[in-house]
C-alpha cells in the first residue's frame, strides 16, 4: 500500500491564526501582568500551565495537513482534554509564573482523566459554560469515532441495518415473488427478475465509515475556539485560584 500525502498548508494557516487571534487579548493581558517587555515574542498562554494541551491541538493541525483525518480528529479530542484536566489540576496563583499542584484525593487520582470527572469539575472551576460545553462534546464525539476507528465503523453499520431491516426484507420478499421461489435462474430469467421486481431501497443516511475533509476543518476551528475559551477562563476567572482539592 502506498501513502498518499495531500497537504492543506493554507488551510492550517488560516486556522492556527484565527486561534492565536482569539487568544491576543489574553496574551496581552498576561504580558502587562507579568511586566513583559513590548518586544516579548512568545505567547504566554502557551509557556504557563497549557503546552501539553497546545502540543496535542498543533498535532491535529499537523496530521490534517497530510490528510490524515483521523489523527485529526482523535488529536482534537486529547487537545480538548488536556486542556480541561490541566485546567483543572493546577491552581492558579496571583503571579501568573506560579502554579501549584491542586490536591487530589487518592480514590480519584488515577481517574481525573475520565470524562465524567473533566466536565464535572470543568464546570465547578469555571472552565465550561453550557455552550462551550456543547461544542466540546462535539469535538469529542468526532474525536471518539476516530479514536475507536473499527469498532465505530461497525456500530454505525449495525444501527444502519437495524434501521433498514424492514425495507430490506421485503425487497428480496418481492425479488423472491418475482423469481417465483427459483433458487437459481439462468440469465435471460435473471434479466426479467430484475425487470420486474422493484429496485432496492434508495437510502438518504449511508453508515459513517471517514472523517471527511470538510467535517475536519470545521472540528478543528471549533476546537481551537474552545481551547482558547477554557485556557482565557482559567487566566481570568477567581475559581481557578481556589485551592479546593479534587474528591
Amino acid at each position: 500500500m502506498t501513502l498518499r500525502l495531500s497537504r492543506r498548508k493554507d488551510d492550517v494557516r488560516k486556522i492556527w491564526k484565527e486561534f492565536v487571534n482569539n487568544l491576543e487579548p489574553l496574551d496581552s493581558l498576561l504580558k502587562e501582568r507579568g511586566r513583559f517587555p513590548e518586544n516579548f515574542n512568545r505567547h504566554l498562554w502557551d509557556d504557563l500551565v497549557f503546552n501539553t494541551a497546545i502540543h496535542a491541538y498543533t498535532q491535529a493541525l499537523n496530521c490534517y495537513h497530510y490528510n490524515q483525518l483521523e489523527a485529526s480528529m482523535a488529536m482534537c479530542r486529547t487537545a480538548i482534554d488536556s486542556a480541561i484536566y490541566l485546567g483543572i489540576t493546577q491552581v492558579r496563583e496571583e503571579s501568573i509564573t506560579s502554579h501549584s499542584f491542586r490536591e487530589i484525593s487518592p480514590e480519584l487520582r488515577k481517574k481525573v482523566w475520565r470524562w465524567n470527572n473533566l466536565e464535572r469539575f470543568g464546570k465547578q472551576f469555571g472552565l465550561l459554560d453550557d455552550k462551550t460545553l456543547e461544542m466540546v462534546r462535539k469535538v469529542r464525539k468526532v474525536g471518539s469515532f476516530s479514536a475507536h476507528l473499527a469498532a465505530s465503523q461497525d456500530l454505525e453499520f449495525r444501527d444502519w441495518n437495524d434501521r433498514h431491516q424492514d425495507d430490506f426484507k421485503k425487497w428480496y420478499e418481492d425479488m423472491e415473488k418475482a423469481a417465483q421461489g427459483k433458487k437459481s435462474l439462468n440469465w435471460e430469467e435473471m434479466v426479467s427478475v430484475f425487470q420486474t421486481a422493484p429496485p432496492p431501497p434508495v437510502f438518504e443516511d449511508v453508515p459513517r465509515r471517514w472523517t471527511i475533509p470538510e467535517e475536519g476543518w470545521i472540528v478543528l476551528r471549533v476546537t481551537g475556539y474552545c481551547l482558547a475559551t477554557i485556557i482565557t477562563r482559567y487566566f481570568v476567572n477567581e475559581a481557578t485560584m481556589s485551592k479546593a482539592p479534587l474528591k
